[in-house]
């Protein structure tokens, strides 16, 4: 089945790899404009930038919303989630 290529089934374990990097490249391009380094984003997450540049790399969701708390905090633009 072709959706389950796509969308990996959640684990019960929050550290567990199944996260795809889908949408974080362009996080990342929103927050650039803004002048925020990509390093800053995912500083203190243990995912590397490089991550982005390869489709099959995967993180934790741990890590992905540390991503995110990162994007909240150093981005001048409070809708920048939206974005």
């Amino acid at each position: 089945m072709l959706i389950s290529k796509i969308i990996s089934p959640l684990s019960d374990d929050i550290d567990a790899p199944t996260q795809s990097m889908l949408g974080l490249a362009a996080l990342a391009a929103e927050l650039a404009a803004e002048g925020v380094s990509v390093k800053d984003l995912f500083a203190r997450t243990g995912a590397l930038p490089s991550q982005l540049e390869d489709p099959h790399a995967r993180i934790s969701r741990r890590q992905r919303l540390a991503i995110y708390r990162n994007a909240v905090a150093l981005a001048k633009r409070t809708d920048i989630g939206l974005l």
